[in-house]
């Protein structure tokens, strides 16, 4: 990563300090780059700060110079408008001072009372005391709303007891516990900072919370770390309050007759959930948080007596809140039948009976006699068809009529006559078999009837009555896995005591697990979700019933899915929380309906065709015709979206107009790497497309590959015609014994014999340059961040084979006796890759200035221009190429780069690509693909070897540019027809040995090799 420059530190009690002019061995980054390595998502969290610089003042106190951060995942303030003014010791015995920024004597200072007095260092933005804390390394990262406290400890004790005495500013009341935090609150009862109680993260992934409370003046945090695996990774904050105290998804929120909004449960710890079978939940939460609009500040409120998510949630008519079942662990394996109601009055939880049996993912309504209906709901594998009804007068539970059918996942309505509406759901926990059919309950009667089918069986979806009695039905999923996201809208009526569904207008971006909201103003607001089995959105829209057409909506600030939104007194809606790709949200934002624009004004509606689209053919919503304001901080990142029609013009300063923009044939199905957000040359995250890095890979929708579930332990690729082994056995092995692993392998459809070590160029093909650690759908379990064998040695005769690293997707050479990780594959058909299966483009033919490739649909510029650029101007450069009368070309993504690879080439001299090719440089070569979770690296393939690595963007080296064309047999068999390929018979060629490695061959893998320490043009790849 690029090394920050260094500030000027006057005082001699920082020399360490002073050592920003550091060597790249310093002890700081030494500690640095274990922790990355135990715990990868550390690279993206120190990435935040790598280019942070700190000042020291007058008491030698570190200040940070948050100014000098470029990071769009940093805020400069929360949602309520406050930031954090930190100062940290030159000792790690000394103060910590935590101040509110533009609050006068708000501040909160503690002293480690166990600290050792080992001096500061600053390694890439981080502030780093070696041993400081039972013999762990302290680390801080500091950010405008967050000072995040690592404890890295690679011997750790059975347990860990810190004590910090504490002094509080004049303007700060006092310091209070609140459900597992304390916070600091001012004169007029706000909370504007807390810390957190530490948890810890094992190697193993395993995480165990811990506390924190005060006593007789002394902050004591507490942690039991007996039986977890080492190293291990403990983390305590300070933070501001604009935030929720901790991010949720799958939880529920409610606005209270107070006027503040409670938000409740739910899951932490993860991304959004892959599918319906796969739930993602890191840690089940028993907290609730309360959120007040006036401050626009969050405090933790009265925790629930049975931690919970995918439970049923209702607020009675008297404000009061009843939650009842849902999940109790992660994976959903156990669920309960507890029931709990809220008490406004006590302000406190209160058990309120129990279902007739333990289940999650009920429906629920409140029926208009005031009692609560909650219905079906899956437990085990299957669900269930037991309908509940809560009395909360008498605080009793009966049982009303059962469903015709056992469902789950439904989504129940309460209509204007007083009966409900259940649509949709599922008959198994996994949502293997979902449904398309609706029903009504009379509660005069207390009987189900039928009330129509939908177009498509649906679960994921929202149902919303509208102000002429119809019901609204948006979105969903239909299929287990969330592949097939729906775009259809219906609408039900009612009719002769039943009902009947119609089509309504195409929503604009297909979604599942989105948010609905009924406005004052009538129309409803459908906010963010998923729009597959990875993707969350920042898309929003309002539908209009009196001209039954979507009105395009701003993006939200930050793409979510399984979020919550509350309506509230100042008719704006507070959507919160939720999650996406990485990691759960404890940021909201508000949207206002006032700048929704003028009906008269509007475009005609948008045509109804109640289709099925794939989740990656969502279009997304334009223009800025309402907005979503942040509210609570977060990033202000938006989401990436497929772009077509028009021509894009490169701009003078090798930038991107959009004015017009070029076609954007997506990446043949082949060659899509899962990347759907765009970079600059600092910042990750960022909505497509980027005004100055055009046509970056994400720019081109869809981008993922679209994988299914063949058997309970087989993943099917169609586009490669491969069946691989979905669970890793969690062993390593070395070369041979690898092999030997997966010849062996039996699964439930594949026999003894079937299953073999996959090539490189077949590994390559799962990695997923949309994620990172693991880098690779989550349709597979229990993937490690680690090296991958495969069965390809390093064509030169070394004892060295390749491997794919799954942590963010390096392709790189290892001994044969390192012990690695292994996954099987085996053939559903003819092999796309050639009779070695080393060859991922098709047939190459020369053509002028191009070479085609039509069977994987691709042209490729055959002689580059010679030209040594940064990352951007490579972008500019293919973006602005005009060739044989194209001007649609682009800089190639990762995928189709590394396709031009011949890994079985053994040359002694020279690029391993097809000598088709004119000119190529045995060296690195700039691929489209955001190296994601480092901002400022990018994916590269070095042509001299084949090692795909990340480069420092600012370094410079070559580009070679690409198109898109028709392909004439994507899918089907192919063998080479030009070039060596990967026929050269390995020891077949003369060559002078040096332990049994050729001359030539040695020095050319050492110099592939050395691409990762360089910085003579282009930076080191990371590791």
């Amino acid at each position: 990563m690029r090394v920050p420059k260094a500030r000027v530190v006057a005082s001699a009690a920082l020399l360490v300090l002073v050592g920003f002019a550091r060597s790249p061995e310093s002890l700081g980054d030494t500690l640095l780059d274990d922790t990355r390595h135990a715990f990868p998502a550390t690279h993206k969290w120190f990435g935040m700060v790598a280019d942070l610089q700190i000042d020291q003042n007058a008491n030698s106190e570190l200040v940070p110079v948050f100014s000098s951060l470029r990071s769009s995942l940093v805020r400069n303030s929360d949602g309520a408008g406050q930031s954090l003014s930190p100062r940290l010791p030159a000792r790690a015995d000394g103060a910590h001072t935590i101040a509110l920024d533009g609050a006068p004597g708000f501040w909160v200072r503690t002293r480690e009372l166990d600290a050792q007095p080992v001096r500061a260092q600053l390694a890439s933005g981080v502030v780093v005391y070696p041993a400081a804390i039972a013999g762990g390394d302290l680390m801080y990262k500091l950010t405008p709303t967050h000072v995040d406290e690592y404890l890295y400890l690679a011997a750790p004790p059975p347990s860990l007891l810190r004590r910090a005495s504490v002094e509080l500013g004049p303007a700060v009341l006092e310091l209070r516990e609140a459900s597992g935090r304390v916070e600091a609150v001012d004169a007029q009862g706000t909370a504007r900072l807390r810390v957190s109680a530490p948890f810890a993260r094992a190697a193993d992934g395993t995480r165990r919370q811990g506390t924190i409370h005060l006593q007789a003046g002394v902050l004591v945090s507490e942690l039991d770390l007996q039986g977890l695996l080492p190293p291990l990774l403990v983390d305590p904050d300070w933070s501001t309050t604009g935030t929720m105290t901790v991010g949720h998804w799958s939880d529920a929120a409610f606005l209270r007759p107070d006027g503040k909004v409670m938000v409740v449960a739910g899951c932490a710890l993860t991304g959004c959930p892959s599918s319906y079978a796969q739930s993602g939940c890191g840690q089940v939460l028993a907290d609730t948080e309360v959120w007040t609009q006036s401050t626009g500040t969050w405090t933790a409120g009265p925790p629930l007596q049975t931690a919970r998510y995918a439970f049923s949630s209702t607020q009675l008519a008297d404000g009061d809140v009843l939650v009842a079942g849902g999940c109790t662990v992660p994976g959903c394996t156990e669920q309960t039948a507890s029931a709990e109601r809220f008490d406004r009055t006590l302000g406190q939880w209160q058990p309120a009976g129990t279902l007739a049996s333990a289940r999650a993912n009920s429906a629920t309504a409140l029926l208009r006699d005031g009692r609560v209906l909650v219905i079906g709901g899956c437990a085990g594998s299957s669900c269930v068809a037991t309908v509940d009804r809560y009395d909360p007068t008498k605080q009793t539970w009966d049982a009303a009529a059962a469903l015709p059918t056992a469902r789950g996942f439904g989504v129940a309505t309460l209509l204007t006559d007083g009966r409900v509406l259940l649509s949709g759901g599922c008959t198994d926990s996994a949502c293997a078999t979902q449904l398309r059919d609706a029903l009504l309950y009379d509660p005069s009667s207390n009987t189900w009837s039928a009330a129509g089918l939908m177009s498509s069986v649906r679960a994921g979806h929202t149902a919303t009555l509208i102000g002429d009695g119809r019901v609204l039905v948006v979105g969903g999923c239909a299929d287990a896995a969330c592949k097939v996201t729906l775009p259809s809208v219906e609408l039900w009526s009612a009719a002769n005591g039943g009902g009947s569904f119609s089509a309504g207008p195409t929503i604009p971006g297909a979604r599942h697990n989105h948010t609905a909201t009924l406005l004052d103003t009538g129309e409803v607001l459908i906010a963010g979700g998923a729009s597959g089995a990875s993707s969350s959105l920042p898309n929003a829209t309002a539908y209009v019933p009196s001209l039954d057409r979507w009105l395009d909506v701003e993006p939200m600030n930050m793409d979510r899915a399984y979020h919550v939104a509350v309506l509230l007194p100042s008719h704006d809606v507070m959507l919160g929380g939720g999650c996406n790709l990485t990691t759960c949200m404890p940021w909201c934002e508000l949207f206002s309906p006032k700048r929704l624009p003028m009906l008269e004004s509007a475009p005609p509606p948008l045509q109804s065709d109640g289709g099925v689209a794939s989740t990656t053919d969502a279009a997304t919503s334009g223009g800025a015709a309402g907005t979503l304001a942040g509210s609570a901080g977060g990033s202000a990142s938006g989401g990436g979206s497929g772009r077509s029609g028009g021509t894009q013009q490169t701009t003078g300063d090798g930038g991107v107009s959009t004015s017009q923009a070029k076609p954007t044939t997506p990446h043949p199905a082949r060659y899509r790497s899962g990347a759907a957000k765009c970079a600059t040359d600092d910042m990750q995250e960022l909505a497509c497309p980027q005004t100055g890095w055009p046509w970056q890979d994400a720019d081109f929708q869809p981008n993922a590959r679209v994988l299914s579930q063949s058997a309970a332990d087989e993943v099917s690729d169609p586009s490669t015609h491969l069946l691989w082994q979905r669970d890793d056995d969690g062993k390593t092995y070395d070369h041979e014994q690898a092999s030997a692993h997966c010849a062996q392998l039996v699964s439930k459809r594949g026999k003894q014999g079937s299953w073999r070590l996959p090539s490189v160029v077949e590994l390559m093909t799962l990695t997923d340059y949309g994620r990172n650690t693991p880098s690779i759908d989550p349709i597979f379990t229990h993937t490690q961040p680690n090296n991958y064998w495969t069965s390809t040695p390093v064509a030169s005769g070394t004892t060295q084979s390749w491997t794919v690293k799954l942590d963010f997707g390096e392709v790189i050479p290892v001994g044969a006796a390192k012990l690695l990780n292994v996954k099987c594959v085996r053939d559903e058909g003819d092999s796309l890759f050639g009779p070695d299966r080393l060859r991922q483009a098709g047939s190459l033919v020369a053509d002028g200035a191009v070479v085609r490739d039509e069977q994987t649909g691709l042209e490729w510029q055959r002689k580059d221009d010679g030209v040594r650029r940064s990352w951007q101007d490579s972008l500019a450069y293919c973006a602005g190429l005009s060739l044989a009368g194209k001007d649609d070309w682009h800089l190639p993504n990762a995928f189709e780069l590394r396709g031009l690879i011949e890994y079985g080439q053994a040359k002694t001299a020279g690029p391993v690509i097809d000598p088709v090719f004119q000119a190529p440089k045995p060296d690195i070569y700039w691929t489209a693909t955001p190296n994601d979770g480092i901002p400022t690296l990018s994916w590269s393939v070095s042509f001299n070897l084949g090692v795909v690595d990340g480069v420092t963007v600012s370094g410079i080296t070559y580009a070679r540019c690409v198109r898109h064309i028709a392909s004439t047999g994507s899918n089907s068999s192919h063998h080479p027809a030009s070039g060596c390929s990967c026929r050269i018979a390995r020891g077949s060629r003369p060559r002078d040995t040096v332990f049994g490695l050729g001359l030539s061959s040695a020095l050319l893998l050492a110099a592939a090799l050395r691409l990762r320490s360089r910085r003579r043009n282009a930076a080191a790849p990371h590791r």
